[in-house]
């Protein structure tokens, strides 16, 4: 668990949605924490220190909101890749992505996962603007479905064309000439009989 998705407070109740909203407000989203448990004490090794491996994971339910069971299967597809790339055993149709851990990185993943399996186009901003697998689902529900072109047989007897990535070699090789940019030198060392043949 990262230090930005859990936080400890030592105190007999905590109201995570209130320190939540406390700590948004002085924070920037990233460094807001998910999780929050509240601790009598910290646990402490026989010589005084933090014992970080007694500290207690948090519980499903430690963002602060009851959990609701997906009810359509376009829901449950979502609470799976949500799960999966969040690292947590279940996810409710209200639970919100940032308050489960996720983050701008793995939001990309979870729309790329999105994509993959409803074969539609997603922006990353709709996982912003709806955080929650209700929310999603009503956006999938209106999104176009991608048109992928069909695949076909090329005709190798002409040149084939270039990729993006060759394409941008050879204009930066016409825009700079003789600079050797992507020129790698190597050096290696052979030993025994060398076959200049295979060579």
């Amino acid at each position: 668990m990262s230090l930005t998705r859990l936080i400890y407070v030592i105190a007999q109740t905590i109201d995570g949605n209130a320190l939540r909203q406390h700590l948004q407000q002085r924070l920037p989203d990233y460094m807001v924490p998910s999780y929050y448990m509240s601790l009598p004490a910290l646990p402490q090794t026989p010589n005084g220190k933090l014992d970080r491996k007694a500290l207690p994971e948090p519980e499903p339910d430690a963002t602060g909101t009851a959990y609701e069971a997906p009810r359509t299967p376009v829901e449950e597809v979502l609470a799976a890749i949500i799960a999966e790339v969040l690292g947590v055993s279940r996810v409710g149709r209200e639970d919100d992505f940032f308050a489960l851990g996720g983050h701008s990185l793995l939001a990309m993943q979870v729309i790329s996962r999105i994509r993959e399996a409803f074969q539609v186009e997603l922006p990353v901003r709709v996982l912003f603007e709806s955080p929650t697998l209700a929310g999603l689902s009503r956006y999938l529900e209106q999104a176009e479905k991608l048109d992928a072109p069909p695949l076909r047989t090329l005709d190798r007897t002409q040149p084939l064309p270039l990729s993006f990535a060759q394409q941008r070699l050879w204009f930066l090789d016409r825009f700079e000439a003789d600079r050797h940019l992507y020129n790698v030198p190597v050096r290696v060392e052979l030993r025994g009989t060398v076959s200049h043949e295979r060579l």
